[in-house]
């Protein structure tokens, strides 16, 4: 009879000098790659308590996406011993909040975004809203949200 074990996941990600194991349900963490909040699935580091989402830890090298369909995106990492200039601060284009440590980037165009956002689809089905597919855009539509009634700075689905 055969013991058997859970399969381990391990990712040597260049962001981290030690390898990383998957770990399902692990609760909150920042992720140490985009620097965003982070819950349940992670690829984890225990002697260094380092997290990345589980698509920050796997997101190819480039992109291609609906949102800049100009030009492929590649892949960023600055890390901690690279500090960055007021000026050099990114800011992720689709939800605003800062691109710090692992982001994707069209240089010539100056589009920043995370890699969780590029997982975004460009078409949802809102239930209030039944009758077609909304979109998601950065522009048109209103700056207020017309579920939560709040200011609306990022993208948005229209």
């Amino acid at each position: 009879m055969s013991s058997s074990r859970p399969e381990q996941h391990i990712v040597h990600h260049f962001s981290h000098i030690h390898p990383l194991t998957k770990v399902e349900g692990y609760g909150e963490f920042t992720c140490g790659g985009c620097k965003t909040y982070g819950f349940g699935k992670t690829y984890r580091c225990s002697w260094c308590d380092y997290n990345l989402h589980e698509h920050c830890a796997t997101c190819a090298p480039t992109l291609l996406s609906f949102m800049h369909p100009q030009h492929e995106l590649q892949l960023v990492f600055k890390g901690p011993e690279q500090t960055l200039t007021h000026h050099e601060k990114r800011m992720c284009d689709i939800c605003d909040e800062p691109a710090e440590a692992l982001f994707y980037q069209c240089h010539p165009c100056s589009f920043d975004v995370h890699p969780l956002c590029t997982r975004l689809p460009q078409h949802v089905r809102h239930v209030p809203h039944p009758a077609h597919l909304l979109e998601l855009s950065r522009w048109g539509g209103s700056s207020t949200c017309m579920v939560c009634s709040g200011a609306i700075r990022s993208w948005r689905y229209k």
